[in-house]
Parts: C-alpha cells; sequence; structure tokens
C-alpha cells in the first residue's frame, strides 16, 4: 500500500513524500521511502516560483501603462481635437517670451 506524507518545517508545508507499507520477513509492517513522485508519473512538473509570477506581472503592468502613455503622448494632437473639437489648438508646445520687454 502506497501512502503520501507531509512535513512541517519553519510553517512551511513539503511534500508529498511516498511511502509504501509492506511486510517484512518476520511479519512486522515495514516502510520504504519511495520518492516525490509516483513511478509511471511524470516527474518533471514545471513549478514557477512565487516570486516569478509577481515579477512577470509587475513587468506586464509597466508594460502596458508604458504602452499606454506612449500611444497617448505621440497622438496628443488627435486626444485634444477629440476633448476641445478644434484640431491643432491644444496646449502650446513652446513658449517664446521676452524678458527684457522687445
Amino acid at each position: 500500500m502506497v501512502y503520501k506524507k507531509y512535513v512541517k518545517k519553519k510553517g512551511r508545508l513539503h511534500g508529498p513524500y511516498y511511502y509504501e507499507s509492506y511486510r517484512g520477513d518476520d511479519g512486522k509492517v515495514k516502510k520504504r521511502y519511495i520518492g516525490t513522485s509516483l513511478p509511471g508519473e511524470s516527474a518533471e512538473k514545471k513549478v514557477v516560483p512565487q516570486s516569478l509570477k509577481i515579477f512577470l506581472v509587475i513587468i506586464g503592468i509597466l508594460f502596458v501603462l508604458g504602452v499606454g502613455g506612449y500611444l497617448a503622448y505621440s497622438n496628443s494632437d488627435i486626444l485634444m481635437e477629440k476633448i476641445t473639437g478644434f484640431a491643432g489648438e491644444g496646449l502650446p508646445t513652446c513658449h517664446n517670451y521676452d524678458l527684457n520687454g522687445d
């Protein structure tokens, strides 16, 4: 008979560890360690660490915000026309101030 065992260390759960129960030559029940996966199961389970998941989510958010900001900046004339209704009459892009009063 095969059973799973989990071990708790420092508040974290580790496992499953598979053990097999068998009856020895002396008639006593003994256990034998099989491993972390059963024979016939794929032992190559791809596990993505939690920190990598968080990193990918942050990169995705920054990418979306960056692309959205770039599109809004590059199309500012079109957006200003939609908001104000006037083409090319948005905020001035260059200020020429004459400080000498000439």
